[in-house]
């Protein structure tokens, strides 16, 4: 018997069970901003947000732009690793929830206590 499962999933689960808990734990802050790709938006993706110490934060990306809702879907201060997920359009101009648009992408994020705007360009060749 083999267990499969989604990665995606399984980190989605790990964030809401790690996200609860209403005003316990340290404070979150909003972050929003813009994902793009070879100069245009990302259609559609995640980004997680893992900082050194705390809970995680998963924000979807939609047409480009994500924003983070504190309290529960805050980002806390400190130093993340940041790992964004990206999906293309379909031929017909659907989402493409299977076509991944690049590799998964990783880099840092350093979150300051107060509400932030921060865009990422992810670098061309990471197909």
């Amino acid at each position: 018997m083999s267990c499969r499962f989604s990665w995606g999933l399984l980190v989605a689960i790990g964030c809401v069970v790690g996200c609860q808990g209403g005003s316990e734990g340290p404070a979150r802050y909003a972050l929003k901003g813009l994902v793009t790709y070879q100069g245009e938006p990302v259609p559609s993706g995640e980004i997680l947000f893992t900082p050194q110490a705390g809970p995680g934060t998963l924000v979807t990306i939609e047409m480009g732009e994500f924003q983070t809702i504190p309290p529960e879907g805050g980002v806390v201060a400190g130093t993340h690793k940041v790992l964004i997920t990206g999906r293309a359009l379909s031929n017909g101009g659907a989402l493409s929830s299977n076509e991944k648009l690049f590799r998964d992408y990783e880099t840092t994020l350093t979150m300051t206590e107060s509400p932030t705007d921060h865009n990422f360009e992810i670098p061309d060749g990471k197909k």
